[in-house]
């Protein structure tokens, strides 16, 4: 797969989705150099499928995904609902076959105490019963509640450290380890500053 140069350099979240994606979004949206319009989160699993068709068909990641070339952010890159009956789509897990198409992009891995993310999964939807977001796992790996949560756990864990064992050396400065338990948004501000630029006083949005 070839690289993709465009103008601006893109930024991918590749940490889990209920690790403050949606915050860190419009934190995004506050630079002047970045327009809402180019900052896409989930997009009903859009992104994510656009990334494993690309993969799987040798085809340059997102180079068929609409506008691509106007996009400046990706976040919350999973699919789970529109797979037509197959498993779910962890797209931040392909970060290698990522960066081999976006070299010069920012990569930030946004983490929180795996407990803690655990309950934010196990609550998303919850609401919805049988089509809640642990439903939807149960159901299409034919496995127990407790078994999803034990496989959510050994991925969470096992992603965060293939992302630090990857980004070493020359790539190390492509990334950000971004903790929302314990730092602050101008960390984000800071590593995308020779890029974009934001307001001397930015609004700190929330992180959730």
């Amino acid at each position: 797969m070839e690289n993709i140069n465009n103008k601006e350099k893109k930024i991918f979240l590749i940490g889990y989705n209920k690790c403050a994606t949606r915050s860190i979004c419009n934190l995004l949206e506050q630079s002047y150099n970045i327009k809402s319009e180019q900052v896409h989160h989930h997009r009903k699993g859009e992104i994510a499928s656009h990334i494993f068709s690309d993969i799987h068909n040798n085809v340059s990641i997102l180079s068929r995904y609409p506008r691509i070339n106007n996009v400046i952010a990706f976040a919350d890159l999973e699919n789970v609902s529109k797979t037509n009956g197959g498993l779910p789509i962890m797209a931040n897990e392909y970060f290698k076959e990522i960066y081999a198409c976006f070299p010069c992009a920012y990569y930030i891995l946004n983490i929180r105490n795996v407990d803690d993310w655990l309950i934010s999964r196990i609550n998303h939807n919850a609401s919805l019963g049988h089509h809640s977001y642990l439903k939807r796992w149960k159901k299409l790996y034919k496995i127990k509640d407790e078994e999803v949560i034990e496989m959510w756990r050994n991925s969470y864990i096992q992603h965060t450290q293939n992302v630090k064992n990857f980004f070493v050396d020359d790539r190390k400065r492509s990334l950000l380890i971004y903790d929302i338990d314990n730092d602050n948004p101008s960390k984000i501000v800071s590593f995308l500053s020779d890029s974009y630029v934001f307001p001397h006083t930015i609004k700190m949005p929330k992180i959730r």
